[in-house]
């Protein structure tokens, strides 16, 4: 995911409190898509690995579904306040 935040003046030209904050804002989406990525693919290989009766019960596919919608949250909230 390489969106660029949008800016009124542009990265190039941006000081001081506002370029920090607009490079804080993508550090946060990338990092909140990183860890929703991992956790989609933890997910989908504890599923793989536990027999069919088991998954709904499983607390750690639960943990990792939990922090998928968490992470997957908190990116959205970042592209939302960004647009």
């Amino acid at each position: 995911m390489t969106r660029r935040p949008a800016t009124p003046c542009g990265l190039r030209f941006c000081k001081g409190a506002e370029r920090y904050a607009i490079l804080a804002q993508a550090a946060a989406l990338r990092l909140h898509a990183r860890m929703a990525e991992e956790a989609r693919r933890g997910s989908a290989h504890r599923r793989r690995a536990l027999p069919a009766d088991r998954t709904a019960s499983d607390v750690w596919l639960a943990r990792l579904a939990a922090a998928l919608t968490h992470h997957r949250n908190a990116a959205s909230a970042l592209v939302r306040a960004d647009g």
